[in-house]
């Protein structure tokens, strides 16, 4: 009997962890050759967060490789625990990325389906798109301003069509500067996920992981 009633307060316990929604925030900002990406996940939205950021990718001048610097924080304005870590790209671990890639796309249909049903258990509560895009010649700047707006609606389309629900008006812009050169990209998206479809997803995604490649390797 006592097996019985802790085996349902487990099952409970593990439902209502399933029920949990998480909020993260993705922040991506290209402002001419800088980029700069951030990740948070929004424990306690305003006072507590989980974030990584990628404050650059850049090429080693030594090595010839791209090195990413990664820095993780954990707290909020001011957080107790930050730790920064550069890593160079060497030819072994860019060969196993192109092999993952590759078999991802030779699977394109069994991601799209993924990517499609992640979709649908994410409710949008906020969603920024600003970019900022000149040159020299003002006929050229029209012309990439009209396919940005284009490229905009139909991918801003297809989410809004996926998710499960959008919360306030989205803030979507292209600016086109007459002027001069200008490459500004910055796109903020918060959004809510429950903890049980994360987990249900990843073991829809294990599958893909386990693909062998042509020579029957699989990614460690």
């Amino acid at each position: 009997m006592r097996i019985a009633v802790i085996l349902l307060l487990f099952l409970i316990l593990m439902l209502l962890i399933g029920l949990l929604p998480l909020r993260f925030k993705f922040n991506f900002l290209k402002k001419e050759k800088d980029d700069y990406i951030n990740i948070s996940w929004l424990v306690v939205p305003g006072i507590w967060d989980i974030k990584l950021e990628i404050p650059f990718i850049k090429f080693s001048t030594s090595t010839f490789w791209p090195v990413i610097k990664t820095v993780l924080k954990i707290g909020g304005e001011r957080p107790w625990i930050k730790k920064e870590q550069e890593e160079t790209l060497d030819k072994v671990q860019l060969k196993k990325i192109s092999r993952r890639i590759k078999i991802l796309l030779q699977n394109f249909s069994m991601v799209r389906e993924l990517g499609i049903w992640f979709l649908s258990k994410i409710s949008l509560r906020y969603f920024f798109w600003c970019t900022e895009i000149g040159t020299k010649d003002a006929a050229q700047t029209g012309v990439l301003t009209g396919v940005f707006w284009s490229f905009k609606a139909f991918l801003y389309g297809c989410l809004q069509q996926h998710v499960k629900h959008v919360g306030s008006n989205p803030q979507i812009s292209v600016i086109p500067d007459f002027q001069q050169e200008k490459a500004y990209f910055r796109l903020i998206c918060i959004f809510d996920i429950r903890l049980g479809h994360i987990m249900i997803g990843g073991l829809k995604m294990l599958p893909l992981l386990l693909i062998k490649g042509k020579g029957g390797e699989i990614d460690e």
